[in-house]
């Protein structure tokens, strides 16, 4: 599709104009966690794209410049174990997520929380490990429920 190529050179545009941006500023406060972001985003691009080995790659250094206890280091965690899982690796994405929803109990708000937890519900799904998959949506819906976050609730559901 041609729209869509544009938007993805547009994209990479962006971030080597960030990326430049970042550098000229990298001994800034906070600037590790924008660089983690801005690889984060380059790394779901490159996945959505079917460029995996890149995309793992961007993942990983990602990790290298953020807090390991923040809010972006448990975002990278979702979006690897989302990877492992499509490569059946559910050990390795179980155990991702399991790290993710432990720095988010932490770090981050409540709707992240909510986020890994219906991650971590179909993981166990198409483990066949019904009772964990229950837990993890129930988990899932009641986070939405409270936040009356209609959306999630209504896949969750679903």
């Amino acid at each position: 599709n041609h729209d869509q190529s544009d938007g993805v050179s547009k994209a990479n545009r962006l971030f080597r104009d960030a990326a430049e941006h970042i550098q000229a500023h990298a001994n800034e406060p906070g600037m590790g966690e924008i660089r983690a972001k801005l690889l984060h985003y380059q790394g779901l691009i490159r996945y959505k794209q079917g460029l995996y080995g890149q995309a793992v790659r961007l993942l990983k250094e990602a990790q290298t410049y953020c807090d390991p206890d923040g809010l972006e280091a448990a975002r990278l965690l979702d979006s690897l174990a989302v990877y492992f899982e499509q490569i059946g690796n559910f050990q390795r994405a179980s155990q991702l997520l399991h790290d993710s929803l432990e720095t988010k109990q932490k770090a981050g708000p409540e709707f992240e929380l909510a986020i890994t937890c219906q991650i971590l519900g179909r993981l166990y799904l198409l483990m066949d490990q019904l009772e964990e998959a229950g837990f993890y949506i129930e988990q899932a819906r009641g986070i939405c429920a409270w936040l009356e976050d209609t959306k999630r609730y209504a896949s969750l559901y679903n």
